[in-house]
């Protein structure tokens, strides 16, 4: 094996060493989500609704979105909730411009 050989081996072997190690960082990165989904679906069996509610205000709090909207944290999060609203809204009734 010449030089050239030998450190395109060299790259090769870094390449699929540093995959592996994207390959186990996604994985603990999705095993972590999915437990956290088991934690916020469990504290809506168990009826624990303002834990979940301070549990997805944190999620909001410490989104990107927030962070780059350069508001407060009372008025994102009336922003958000203001949005949630005209979703429902327009959800339960898809015309807004009958009555019911």
């Amino acid at each position: 094996m010449n030089d050239q050989e030998y450190y395109a081996h060299l790259d090769a072997q870094a390449e699929y060493e540093a995959g592996l190690a994207a390959q186990a960082q996604a994985q603990a990165e999705y095993e972590e989500q999915m437990a956290y989904e088991e934690y916020l679906d469990n504290l809506l069996e168990t009826k624990e609704y303002k834990l979940f509610a301070l549990e997805v205000v944190l999620d909001m709090l410490n989104s990107k979105d927030f962070i780059a909207s350069n508001v407060s944290a009372k008025e994102y999060l009336d922003n958000e909730r203001h949005k949630l609203y005209l979703h429902l809204q327009t959800k339960n009734n898809p015309n807004p411009e009958l009555p019911f």
